[in-house]
């Protein structure tokens, strides 16, 4: 099942591959949706975007936790003041932690 379009706070467990240890667990956010800003298109995408974290973790299993639902997709002016809200974002996701 998938949630609605928006911005959420949440947390991700990912599987060590190469150990026995137990899945680690990070903060983050993410979009659900289309893309407005960036795009024109129709087509829905998830982006999940962990804090602090800078690995290539393409094709490895993630479990997504939402923790909660932090506004609606929305369509802005641009880059920049996608970026301005993006921030503002994750101040807010931290604080449902």
């Amino acid at each position: 099942m998938i949630p609605g379009n928006g911005v959420y706070s949440v947390s991700v467990e990912m599987e060590d591959m190469f150990s026995s240890f137990p899945a680690h667990r990070y903060q983050g956010m993410m979009n659900i949706g289309t893309r407005p800003t960036i795009e024109q298109s129709e087509r829905r995408v998830i982006e999940v975007n962990l804090f602090d974290f800078n690995q290539d973790i393409y094709g490895q299993m993630l479990t997504v936790h939402i923790k909660k639902r932090l506004r609606n997709e929305e369509k802005f002016a641009g880059l920049d003041a996608l970026k301005e809200q993006l921030a503002k974002d994750k101040v807010d996701a931290l604080k449902s932690f």
